[in-house]
C-alpha cells in the first residue's frame, strides 16, 4: 500500500502542472508529440500516469524522463528498507559495486540510484545531525571554521572530479550521489539556519516540483527568446527562476480554487480502499 500511496500521492500532484503545460503547449503550438491520433493518445496517458520515459513513449518535454524515476524510486524504495535493516550500511556497498560496474553509464533511470541507499542510512541513523554536531576541536568558532573550510573543499572537489570527463566518465554512478550528500551536509549546517535564507529556501522548496516541471516549457517552448535575451548567465536563470515561481504560484492558486487537495485527497482514499478490499479479497480466497 506504501507503493500505491506514494505513487498516487506524485500523479495527483502532477495533474494540474501536466493540463496547464499540456493546454498551454497545444494552444501556443510550441511542441506535439507524434503523428498520428493513437500514438498521440498512448504519449498523453503516459505523461499523466509519469512512466512516458520508462516505456520510452514520446514524452512532451525532456526534463519529464525524471517522473520515471521518481516512480522507479517509489517502486524499490520497500525492497531498498527491507535490505536496510537487514545488512544497515552494507547496503551502499551492494548499491555502489554493480552500479559503477554493471549498469549503464549516462541512462536517466539508473546513474541516480545511488541517492537511495545513502538516504536511507542518512535518515535512520540522524546522520546530519551527528556532522553538524561533531566537534574537531572544543572551541565552537574555530571548529565552525574548520568544518567550513573542510566540507567546502569537499564539495568543490567532488563537483571539480564530476565536470572532468575521465572523473564522469569513471565515477557518474557514484559522485552522484555523494554530491547531493556534500551539498546537503553543507547546507544543513551552514545555511539553513540562517533567518533570510531559510525563508526562502522554505518558498523555493514549496514550489519547487511546479518548477522543475514547468522551467523546460519556459526556457524552450514558450518564452525562450525573451529568457536568453537578458545575455548573461545568472540574469538569465534569475528571469527563468522568477518566471517558473509566477507560473507556479498561479499554478496553487488554482489548486486553492478549486479545492484539489480536498478533491485529490477523496480520490486517493477512494482508491487505496478499493486496493485495500482487493488484496483482503484475494488473499482470503487463497487461504
Amino acid at each position: 500500500m506504501f507503493v500505491l500511496e506514494r505513487y498516487l500521492h506524485l500523479v495527483l500532484f502532477f495533474t494540474i502542472p501536466f493540463f496547464f503545460c499540456m493546454g498551454v503547449t497545444f494552444l501556443t503550438d510550441t511542441s506535439s508529440y507524434a503523428n498520428g491520433l493513437v500514438n498521440t493518445l498512448v504519449s498523453i496517458v503516459m505523461d499523466f500516469f509519469c512512466v512516458g520515459y520508462l516505456f520510452d513513449t514520446q514524452i512532451l518535454i525532456s526534463t519529464w524522463w525524471y517522473l520515471s524515476l521518481e516512480v522507479l524510486l517509489i517502486v524499490f524504495l520497500p525492497f531498498v528498507l527491507r535490505f536496510y535493516r537487514k545488512y544497515s550500511w552494507l547496503i551502499v556497498l551492494m548499491f555502489l559495486l554493480p552500479g559503477s560496474f554493471l549498469i549503464e553509464k549516462h541512462v536517466h533511470l539508473t546513474k541516480y540510484l545511488f541517492v537511495m541507499p545513502l538516504a536511507v542510512c542518512f535518515a535512520d541513523q540522524d546522520v546530519l545531525e551527528r556532522i553538524r554536531d561533531f566537534m574537531i576541536v572544543r572551541n565552537k568558532w574555530m571548529n565552525k571554521i574548520l568544518k567550513f573550510a573542510i566540507e567546502t573543499i569537499v564539495m568543490c572537489a567532488l563537483f571539480m572530479f564530476w565536470y572532468s570527463k575521465w572523473g564522469r566518465n569513471h565515477f557518474e554512478f557514484v559522485l552522484n550521489g555523494l554530491i547531493p550528500v556534500a551539498v546537503i551536509c553543507w547546507s544543513y549546517e551552514f545555511l539553513i539556519d540562517l533567518p533570510v535564507i531559510r525563508e526562502i529556501l522554505q518558498f523555493m522548496g514549496k514550489h519547487s516540483a511546479n518548477v522543475f516541471y514547468i522551467h523546460s516549457f519556459i526556457r524552450a517552448k514558450w518564452l525562450g527568446n525573451f529568457v536568453y535575451s537578458f545575455g548573461h548567465a545568472f540574469l538569465i536563470w534569475l528571469v527563468l527562476m522568477a518566471s517558473s515561481m509566477v507560473v507556479s504560484i498561479l499554478l496553487e492558486g488554482i489548486k486553492k480554487a478549486v479545492r484539489f487537495e480536498r478533491l485529490s485527497g477523496k480520490i486517493s482514499d477512494r482508491i487505496l480502499d478499493w486496493a485495500d478490499k482487493t488484496l483482503w479479497y484475494v488473499s482470503r480466497n487463497d487461504a
